[in-house]
């Protein structure tokens, strides 16, 4: 089990405080959060995520999320042979 948890899962305050309190996991905290807002500006309908199969809007998203596996050394390959 991990020590950071409570029992219903929420962090514990303490080492919230000591996490928060570190420039390191802030910078990290803030490419996350900017991460997640070009991957709900790929979208079909604006105000919405909405990504169906095959249209422009998902393949975006999932060029964005290749671009970032990428550039940690992580491999891509698709079902379909695509890479």
């Amino acid at each position: 089990m991990c020590p950071y948890l409570c029992l219903r899962g929420h962090i514990a305050p303490i080492v919230a405080a000591k996490v928060i309190t570190d420039p390191g996991v802030l910078d990290l905290a803030q490419m996350v959060m900017v991460r997640c807002d070009m991957l709900a500006a790929c979208t079909e309908e604006p105000g919405r995520i909405t990504r169906r199969y095959g249209t422009p809007a998902l393949a975006e998203a999932q060029g964005l999320v290749s671009d970032w596996m990428r550039k940690t050394g992580l491999g891509i390959s698709w079902a379909g042979g695509q890479q």
